[in-house]
């Protein structure tokens, strides 16, 4: 995730999402979306993000079962 988060700042990019799983204070694991905008300023380099993550675990979940 690092490499793809780190190439999309470094570039021109304005929006970076991704999927991945954490591990949730429970123990168990969670999916979660991760989505930001990246804000420039003047000389093109970025310089904040601004962003949510959302839980997908139950969502994914109801997916799997209805396969």
């Amino acid at each position: 995730m690092l490499t793809n988060i780190n190439k999309t700042v470094e570039g021109n990019s304005l929006i970076w999402t991704d999927e991945f799983r954490f591990r949730k204070t429970d123990g168990t694991y969670g999916t979660f979306y991760d989505m930001g905008y990246i804000i420039h300023n003047s000389q093109c380099q970025a310089v904040r993000m601004i962003g949510a993550m959302m839980d997908l675990t139950d969502r994914k979940k109801l997916d799997e079962e209805n396969l």
